[in-house]
């Protein structure tokens, strides 16, 4: 027999099973003298259930985590919203203008990055893009980020009152 099979001797397998509820894996490794994963993996294979050195259930458990994260989301809020504040007024958007303008039809290749990549052919035929000049970061010009997200703002308007 290899030397790994001979580590859970009948005096480790007594421990492990009497201690099972009481400590927690991390502790009944320490004292076997051997890995987290050892201990959960062999009390598994027992079917021995380790227990929760607390005494809380699993409910109570989720519970606490639920309200630790609603306290440090309540903490930091005002601080998030600022900075998402401070950050919209700092942003420079581009004006969105009144009327269409005539896209420019460029192929895939000729697009360049800071190009509005709005696809302005119907299926079928040899597919262009508008190729107007578009924010930094941003994919469309301002009149196909509008044609692409401007309902949003109009939702939110209608849903606030």
């Amino acid at each position: 027999m290899s030397t790994r099979s001979q580590f859970w001797t009948e005096d480790r397998l007594t421990f492990l099973v009497a201690n099972a509820r009481v400590l927690s894996a991390a502790k009944l490794a320490k004292q076997l003298g051997c890995s987290r994963n050892a201990v959960i993996g062999k009390s598994h294979r027992l079917g021995r259930i380790l227990g929760k050195p607390d005494g809380r259930s699993a409910e109570q458990r989720r519970r606490d985590r639920l309200q630790h994260q609603r306290e440090r989301y309540a903490k930091n809020r005002e601080k998030i919203c600022k900075l998402h504040r401070d950050w919209y007024r700092r942003r420079k958007a581009m004006p969105v203008p009144v009327n269409r303008p005539p896209p420019k039809n460029l192929s895939l290749l000729d697009l360049k990055l800071n190009e509005c990549h709005w696809p302005v052919t119907d299926e079928g035929a040899p597919f262009f893009y508008c190729g107007h000049a578009t924010d930094d970061g941003r994919s469309f010009c301002p009149w196909h980020h509008k044609e692409a997200h401007g309902y949003r703002r109009e939702y939110l308007r209608s849903s606030r009152n």
